[in-house]
């Protein structure tokens, strides 16, 4: 049986995009805010048909 962080950390990019829209949008609604896209992380990635997670979760990021 696996954890719900194992099964996490074998997403692929479509998979884990799909589950990063879905949470952020259900935190955002749940916070009664109206128009939940202008307060998403990956807002400004986002295109019409798609996700801006794919291209925010591919960027490169500075180590601390």
């Amino acid at each position: 049986m696996k954890t719900r962080f194992e099964q996490i950390k074998e997403m692929d990019i479509q998979q884990m995009t799909k589950f990063l829209c879905n949470l952020t949008e259900a935190i955002l609604v749940s916070a009664d805010i109206d128009n939940i896209c202008d307060y998403c992380p990956a807002e400004k990635y986002c295109k019409i048909g798609h996700t801006g997670y794919a291209d925010w979760l591919e960027e490169s990021v500075k180590l601390k």
